[in-house]
């Protein structure tokens, strides 16, 4: 496979599956917390916590992970580029919150930020492989 395409397809996916997976996290979520009553124990309550925000941050790092994986090159860009999806979550802020009045971009940067890291670490891992021979 040729050197470009390999990645390209790697990040195709990747965006792919980020998106699918931010929609189906939009479906599962709602679902969960729909049943919770105000008698719902702290236990419960928590584990409902974790749960919604391993849906919603996990995702991106193990997508970015993947399509560097894929990609076998340029692991740190490749798993910013399975990010790219994130833009999709560029929404307006309200007008009372007090910075970055109309534009809200912390969800994109942190999606960014999280399939760099993905990326990131399988760099790291190949790293310590070639310091070890």
């Amino acid at each position: 496979m040729s050197r470009f395409i390999r990645p390209f397809l790697s990040i195709l996916l990747g965006n792919v599956l980020g998106l699918s997976a931010w929609s189906l996290a939009g479906r599962i979520i709602p679902a969960l917390w729909e049943q919770v009553t105000p008698e719902v124990g702290f236990v419960t309550r928590g584990g409902l916590i974790a749960l919604t925000f391993i849906l919603l941050a996990a995702p991106p790092v193990l997508i970015g992970a993947l399509g560097a994986w894929l990609a076998k090159a340029g692991e740190l860009w490749v798993g910013l580029a399975c990010g790219v999806w994130g833009v999709v979550l560029i929404q307006t802020v309200p007008l009372e919150f007090p910075i970055a009045q109309g534009i809200w971009y912390a969800p994109t940067v942190l999606v960014l930020l999280s399939s760099a890291l993905g990326g990131w670490m399988l760099d790291l891992r190949a790293q310590a492989e070639a310091l070890k021979q």
